[in-house]
């Protein structure tokens, strides 16, 4: 072999190496630029998009004065929650929401046969502020405070007269809670969510000292009282939710 034909060869050699690098090359950073497409959005970040939220969800409470044992035989009662709200990240802090939410429940029971029968109710407007950031767009823990204004009725039934009274009372929670949402993109700008959430309320004791009757039989009714309740203690939900982007 004479050195032109050695040389020809080194250069046909060279030239596979050379095309065999760069392929490799084009490949490498055509892999990471997949990788870096299918880690986005990044693992964590605080959402500063302007959003509508919307949340139903059911609460069980479990208050701890032994008084509600009046009105169920269980240590807790259901109910149920709307929220409205809307992110504010973009204009306050990153990751925080605004709230405005309604709870509604109540419990009722029957003793003597039928004789007495008490049904309470309570409703709660409290608006609320939620934090939290999103982990790989689809799932969100956050905390959430919230305060607002409680109503409280009760009717009690007897077999010769009905008295009512209500209770005006001061609210507030805190709580963790978490939100596991669908990727962004697949219902354009519409995510479905399942929310969960633990936390503890408390509220201004209810007094029940002006227990109003009508009349029986053309005989008006003695006003009567029922002393305190006190619906403290811890409650979860779980529910679903809608985010619209704007």
């Amino acid at each position: 072999m004479n050195s032109t034909q050695l040389t020809k060869r080194l250069c046909a050699i060279g030239c596979l190496v050379a095309a065999a690098c760069l392929s490799t090359s084009a490949f490498a950073q055509n892999a990471d630029v997949q990788a870096g497409a299918q880690l986005d959005p990044e693992p964590v970040a605080f959402s500063e998009e302007p959003e509508l939220l919307f949340e139903l969800r059911v609460p069980s409470f479990y208050p701890t004065d032994s008084s509600f044992d009046a009105f169920s035989d269980d240590d807790h009662y259901t109910g149920g929650m709307l929220g409205a709200g809307y992110d504010i990240g973009s204009f306050t802090v990153p990751g925080l929401r605004a709230y405005l939410l309604y709870v509604g429940g109540g419990a009722d029971q029957s003793r003597f046969n039928g004789d007495l029968e008490l049904s309470w109710t309570r409703n709660l407007f409290m608006a609320a502020a939620d934090w939290g950031p999103e982990l790989w767009g689809v799932f969100r823990p956050s905390a959430r405070v919230g305060a607002g204004y409680a109503l409280q009725a009760l009717e009690v039934d007897t077999a010769t007269s009905i008295k009512d009274d209500y209770a005006h009372d001061i609210v507030g929670l805190g709580s963790v809670g978490f939100e596991v949402s669908t990727p962004e993109k697949m219902f354009g700008g519409v995510q479905l969510s399942i929310l969960g959430e633990f936390g503890y309320q408390a509220q201004t004791n209810a007094t029940w000292d002006e227990l109003e009757g009508g009349g029986n039989g053309g005989f008006e009714t003695q006003e009567a009282s029922l002393g305190d309740l006190n619906t403290n203690g811890v409650f979860w939900d779980l529910g679903i939710g809608l985010r619209v982007d704007l």
